[in-house]
């Protein structure tokens, strides 16, 4: 026989050899193991600096919800823009909806108690953007809270034809409804026209329901109203008036908080 087919009868019965045999086993073996440990490392780190960046976002919302109990509108706006810049909290807030629209929200409500009305209306429409098709009852009671003001930051901006819209898109388009009418407060405060927003109030309040957030974000515009007047007295009284219609953990920090400062 030729020596190529020599070579080749060694090197079969070579394989064959039960040493041989062990050693391409171990070997094999050794190669499985080694890509399990790296698939293993990569994927601890992977999940480890994801634990980081969740533990991150944990804190820097924990900042933003306790500069919205304080009120603190700088802090509020600060902190809630860190929470949509911040490139790696993108993957949580999109699977935090709620989350997301809520800090959307926040910095509308801080915008208005600014007097920016028009960057309030434009966050607000944001916030309910991102809620949009969302059905579960958290993201429902946002949105409702979202469309009172946003109609109201319209109406501020003079925009009354969209505001209207926004009306009648929830079946409130009539004037005798007491959405309408919570709008027209707010535009009434802003005239300094007192007599017509006492009317108004009456009126939300003898048809509201105990409790119900029309009345109590009624209370709230006129609070507000007499702390730009430098009213104390008054802003007390309707400080005093919203726990008594409502449990809501936002309604009862927001009238200690204000009652605090006031204190102070």
């Amino acid at each position: 026989p030729s020596a190529k087919k020599l070579l080749s009868d060694l090197e079969n019965l070579r394989r064959m050899e039960p040493r041989y045999r062990m050693y391409v086993l171990w070997r094999s073996v050794s190669i499985l193991l080694c890509a399990a440990v790296i698939a293993g490392g990569g994927y601890c780190l992977f999940h480890g600096m994801q634990k980081k960046v969740e533990d991150a976002y944990g804190r820097d919302y924990e900042t933003f919800s306790n500069a919205v109990e304080a009120g603190d509108d700088t802090l509020v706006i600060a902190s809630a823009q860190k929470l949509l810049n911040e490139r790696d909290y993108r993957r949580i807030l999109k699977k935090n909806i709620s989350d997301q629209a809520y800090i959307d929200y926040a910095i509308g409500r801080a915008a208005f108690k600014n007097g920016d009305y028009t960057e309030a209306a434009g966050y607000y429409d944001a916030a309910l953007s991102v809620l949009a098709g969302q059905e579960d009852t958290k993201a429902a009671q946002l949105e409702q809270s979202i469309r009172m003001d946003e109609i109201i930051a319209l109406a501020q901006t003079g925009d009354l034809e969209k505001a209207q819209r926004m009306l009648e898109q929830i079946g409130e388009g009539g004037t005798d409804s007491d959405l309408y009418r919570l709008m027209q407060l707010s535009l009434a405060l802003e005239r300094h026209d007192t007599t017509l927003a006492d009317a108004l109030y009456r009126q939300i309040a003898s048809n509201a329901e105990s409790g119900s957030t029309l009345h109590v974000r009624a209370c709230v515009l006129e609070a507000e109203y007499a702390k730009k007047q430098n009213a104390s007295e008054l802003q007390l009284v309707w400080l005093a008036y919203i726990p008594e219609l409502s449990d809501r953990t936002e309604d009862l920090r927001y009238s200690a908080y204000q009652t605090l400062l006031l204190a102070q």
